[in-house]
């Protein structure tokens, strides 16, 4: 077999954020784009966040395909876009941008992430939501639950943080509760399910909070992907909870990406085969 070899016609797709040196989504898409015979890469550049605006307007090239947005950008990206569909607009921020011509166009596809992460571990929506955070990921949690008939309600550190996410709902029409996080283990006891919107365990052995809060029965998804699993799922799976690991939201968040790209959905399977590969080192 011919190794594949960039040229002047391969397009190039990235993620952008700060940091990016954890994120697997380089190797996974590769892995798909090779299988599927695609003349393109897929890179990982960190972008601190006082060169954002400058580094999306270089993005406007004729050989860039797209790129996805992480921490801590989701937000920012947002408003330096040509245009954003109904996830991205409903959320305000934007993990998935195409390039089309010299327009950048904004998508969320961590809505579908979460969406699809939860009905397939069985999760059919409605009850008490509960989500902690208060950024990007926790925006696209809110919108994923709401169109799955859930109440909602928000934890986080931040107070302040979080009624600027409640205020954003409010003026789409949107009903959000919010409080503290030394409200946890009152809100997090009448939880059917939980998403963990945060960052705290990336790389860490920490939780956004104490697991044994979690009860048998409840459903937890873990937006942190490494290590894997994270303490959170960890033990919350060992007391009885459904606990969804963050590489199912990275997997089909990255599946939808990939088709919004080339128009094809790439095989989901192959995609979270690659993803443990390398996060189980």
């Amino acid at each position: 077999m011919v190794e594949w070899l960039p040229s002047s016609s391969t397009r190039i797709l990235f993620v952008i954020g700060d940091p990016v040196s954890h994120s697997v989504s380089p190797p996974m898409h590769n892995r798909v784009i090779r299988r599927l015979g695609l003349d393109a890469v897929y890179l990982a550049i960190r972008v601190p966040g006082e060169i954002l605006g400058s580094f999306i307007s270089l993005a406007r090239v004729n050989n860039v395909l797209g790129f996805n947005v992480t921490i801590p950008h989701k937000v920012a990206v947002a408003s330096l876009l040509d245009s954003l569909d109904e996830s991205a607009e409903l959320t305000g921020c934007v993990n998935t941008v195409r390039v089309r011509g010299n327009n950048l166009e904004g998508f969320n596809t961590d809505v579908a992430g979460v969406e699809k992460s939860l009905k397939n571990a069985g999760f059919k929506g409605g009850g008490a939501a509960v989500i902690v955070g208060a950024g990007g990921g926790a925006r696209a949690a809110v919108l994923a639950l709401l169109s799955m008939g859930c109440s909602i309600t928000v934890l986080n550190r931040s107070l302040e943080r979080a009624l600027s996410l409640k205020k954003h709902f409010a003026e789409k029409g949107f009903s959000v509760e919010v409080r503290g996080l030394d409200e946890a283990p009152q809100v997090l006891s009448r939880a059917d399910v939980v998403v963990n919107a945060t960052p705290v365990g990336m790389g860490s052995w920490e939780a956004p909070f104490p697991p044994g809060l979690l009860r048998s029965g409840q459903v937890l998804l873990d937006m942190v992907y490494t290590p894997h699993p994270t303490r959170l799922v960890k033990e919350a799976s060992e007391k009885g909870v459904v606990s969804i690991p963050g590489v199912e939201m990275l997997v089909h968040q990255a599946a939808e990406s990939f088709e919004k790209w080339f128009g094809v959905m790439p095989p989901v399977e192959e995609m979270r085969e690659e993803a443990l590969r390398r996060l189980r080192g």
